[in-house]
């Protein structure tokens, strides 16, 4: 929900939820070695083999973007996460 705040644990699960429930099947195997960046609010999500163009792109889409989840080269999902 826009506006709410969110614990390095919230911000984990809704990540990997989103990624498990919506995603995997659409970007495993194909995308392996590439980072993915999830707006987990939205469910917008941006894949790069840079980390940074890919959160620069997710960024340029959205107008409220403040919780990120970034898996590190698919599909060994070593998650980040920021709060903007």
């Amino acid at each position: 929900m826009p506006g709410t705040q969110y614990t390095p644990e919230e911000i984990t699960s809704q990540g990997e939820t989103i990624y498990g429930q919506r995603l995997r099947d659409k970007v495993e195997p194909e995308h392996n070695d590439e980072f993915l960046v999830i707006d987990i609010e939205s469910g917008a999500y941006e894949i790069d083999p840079n980390d940074i163009e890919a959160t620069k792109r997710l960024l340029s889409q959205l107008s409220k973007c403040r919780y990120l989840r970034s898996a590190n080269r698919l599909p060994n999902c070593l998650w980040n996460w920021w709060t903007l």
